[in-house]
């Protein structure tokens, strides 16, 4: 029995060029596990990524949003400014200009 263990590590030792995942299984498994944690690793990475640039893409959007909205609301405002103002004149200018006249 000692002798024919003896022989099997003979054996292994002579045969040095087989891959050492064909000898061993469980060596293979764990580099094929090694290689799908590596590549779901990459593929979380990835995921990561583009949540974190559509979320900045988001928040730039919501931005330049607010400062449209911004925008748009101070030449209403200064547009209504510039309507009412004239409108007061012309209005100012016909209730004086009867009394003037008076």
């Amino acid at each position: 029995m000692g002798s024919s263990s003896e022989e099997i590590k003979v054996e292994q030792k002579k045969a040095p060029w087989i891959p050492h995942g064909v000898i061993m299984g469980k060596q293979r498994d764990d580099d094929w596990c090694h290689e799908q944690d590596k590549k779901w690793e990459l593929k979380c990475r990835a995921e990561e990524r583009r949540h974190r640039y559509q979320q900045q893409r988001l928040r730039q959007l919501e931005r330049l949003l607010r400062l449209q909205e911004r925008d748009r609301q101070y030449w209403n405002k200064v547009m209504a400014e510039q309507v009412t103002v004239p409108a007061s004149k012309d209005t100012f200018s016909v209730s004086v200009s009867p009394r003037f006249i008076n």
